[in-house]
């Protein structure tokens, strides 16, 4: 048995398709902070913080320091952004997490800056 679609179904069907699959795709962004070793001396800190920048996932994405999924570890604390549906609603959203940050005195990392590693879970790309 062989099952025809007239041109305007074959259309409809391909359209629901494509938004299934992008509806699962978000914007999402993580950001940790806290007083980070300067050059490696223990007695030199400095109040820093780390921004992943936008990034687009399916739905379910987070960051965390451990496999418990904890957002703090030591000193240190992560803020995860999104989902978002759209760039410019997370990119105020980022934008809003770093001006607190600099608000408070925070910094940009740079080199110098040690600060725990991150793991990413259900980090499933879109692009």
């Amino acid at each position: 048995m062989k099952i025809m679609f007239s041109g305007a179904a074959s259309l409809l069907l391909l359209c629901l398709l494509c938004t299934s699959a992008s509806a699962a795709c978000k914007y999402y962004a993580y950001v940790d902070y806290g007083p980070a070793m300067t050059n490696g001396e223990l007695n030199n800190k400095q109040n820093v913080y780390r921004s992943s920048g936008l990034k687009k996932y399916e739905k379910g994405f987070r960051a965390a320091y451990t496999n418990y999924e904890s957002p703090t570890v030591g000193s240190f604390t992560m803020i995860n952004i999104g989902p978002y549906d759209t760039e410019l609603v997370a990119y105020d959203a980022l934008n809003k997490v770093i001006a607190d940050l600099q608000t408070q005195g925070y910094k940009a990392k740079t080199n110098s800056h040690n600060m725990p590693a991150i793991l990413l879970f259900d980090a499933k790309s879109c692009e």
